[in-house]
């Protein structure tokens, strides 16, 4: 049986540092292969894409991937994409999540 995939925020990269996670955010700038999100806590994420992936004018997307150990990205941290879900202007969906990860955090 596969270990879940916890669902984080930007405050909580540092506690998954190494570990595989599903980052929701709305996208705030792509340049190159770097992507910045800002997640539910209004903070910001920075990933690093693989060379395949397309951000295609979506607002909102989750992300898989690992986070770094620091010593990169913001605050130390960044997440190396493995997939992408585009998930378009669909705020609702961020929402749900949004409230999910509050929730795991708070409780």
């Amino acid at each position: 049986m596969e270990k879940p995939t916890p669902m984080i925020n930007s405050a909580m990269l540092a506690q998954y540092a190494g570990q595989t996670v599903r980052v929701v955010g709305k996208v705030q700038k792509l340049t190159g292969q770097t992507l910045l999100i800002q997640t539910s806590d209004m903070g910001n994420v920075e990933v690093t894409l693989n060379p395949d992936s397309e951000i295609s004018g979506s607002t909102f997307v989750e992300i898989t991937g690992k986070v770094s150990d620091g010593g990169s990205g913001l605050d130390g941290y960044q997440v190396r994409e493995f997939t992408t879900v585009d998930c378009g202007e669909n705020v609702g969906r961020y929402q749900t999540a949004s409230r999910t990860v509050q929730r795991k955090k708070d409780g």
